[in-house]
């Protein structure tokens, strides 16, 4: 793994959350073929505890799309899903920041869970995701996570 000793391998994905309650996963690798656009949404909705069909991994395009690094070897599932991991955390803060905003309730007592936020330890039936994400849209924002993975190289140049 890795491109090679000290060279920079970085690759950063973002997750929105869409009004409807989807996500949105930007991916800036390329699939070719190896499957990276299928494992990096199915990663998404285990991690997010969602319906892998409310995962909507948005086209490639240079203008727009994170850094996905180069798309060789067997790095992509590895460095894709890490940063997808990283992407997913980000975007459930900004969730709860924004419920936390619209339910005027500390942060530390919401929690997401499923497609669904809940509001303490008796709330057991929670609030969708898109009552969050609706608002923020109307709001002119988007609920939005990025996360950048860089692979973890040791602290010497290995044999």
């Amino acid at each position: 793994m890795g491109l090679g000793y000290g060279v920079p391998d970085d690759v950063t994905n973002r997750i929105e959350w869409l009004p409807d309650g989807r996500v949105r996963l930007d991916i800036g690798t390329p699939d070719l073929g190896q499957g990276t656009i299928t494992v990096a949404a199915q990663i998404v909705a285990e991690a997010l505890g969602i319906s892998y069909d409310y995962v909507l991994v948005a086209d490639l395009d240079t203008s727009i799309s994170p850094n996905g690094g180069v798309s060789c070897a067997s790095r992509m599932t590895y460095m894709v899903g890490n940063a997808s991991l990283l992407a997913v955390d980000h975007a459930i803060t900004a969730l709860l920041e924004q419920a936390s905003r619209d339910l005027n309730q500390p942060l530390e007592k919401l929690s997401y869970r499923e497609g669904k936020v809940f509001a303490g330890p008796n709330d057991y039936e929670g609030i969708s995701v898109s009552e969050f994400s609706s608002r923020a849209s109307e709001e002119g924002r988007g609920l939005v996570g990025e996360g950048t993975y860089s692979f973890p190289y040791p602290p010497e140049i290995t044999p």
